[in-house]
């Protein structure tokens, strides 16, 4: 606990994970502990617990935007604020779906956005795109082609998808591809 001027803070710290399943389970025991009030606390010695029912003001986290709108569609229902440093999801910007949840960072399309005009910006006419798999990186290059297309900047007919954990060969390999383009600036 934290006391600071005659008010008691308290706070409880679970682990989201980067697992989806785990972060749910997690959840779900959380939003136990803040509906019940925790008759299952004992003492070893069979002394009554001291124990203050404290409202939950909000939840931070989780990192990735997969857990994110998992755990904030479970959380919305009890009406309890999420909020995350790195979840970047634009799904996660539907207000109607996710009302009690916020983030700190912006969304895939507007980094999207801001990336195609820095492109534009250079004077940069035909690139080369590079997509991480997955939803983070498949969808913001979706939204990258679109803001591109529209400022009159060609992208490569084929985007290389990578795994987040490429090896120094498919670098190599990719770099090797890209060099052949004559059109690339």
């Amino acid at each position: 606990m934290i006391q600071n001027l005659n008010k008691t803070n308290a706070y409880e710290l679970l682990c989201l994970s980067s697992v989806d399943s785990y972060a749910l389970e997690q959840t779900l025991v959380f939003i136990k502990t803040i509906m019940s009030q925790n008759e299952e606390i004992y003492c070893s010695d069979g002394s009554k617990p001291i124990y203050q029912h404290h409202p939950v003001a909000a939840v931070i986290g989780a990192a990735s935007s997969q857990v994110s709108v998992m755990v904030a569609s479970m959380l919305q229902l009890f009406k309890v604020p999420q909020i995350s440093y790195s979840s970047t999801g634009t799904e996660l910007s539907e207000k109607p779906r996710f009302a009690y949840f916020s983030r700190v960072v912006p969304p895939d399309n507007l980094q999207a956005t801001a990336m195609a005009h820095v492109v534009s910006a250079l004077g940069w006419t035909y690139v080369h795109a590079i997509a991480v798999t997955g939803a983070y990186g498949e969808r913001g290059i979706d939204s990258f082609r679109a803001v591109a297309a529209e400022l009159g900047v060609c992208i490569d007919g084929d985007v290389y998808k990578i795994n987040r954990r490429w090896t120094n060969t498919q670098f190599k390999l990719v770099s090797l591809l890209l060099s052949y383009n004559i059109f690339q600036r």
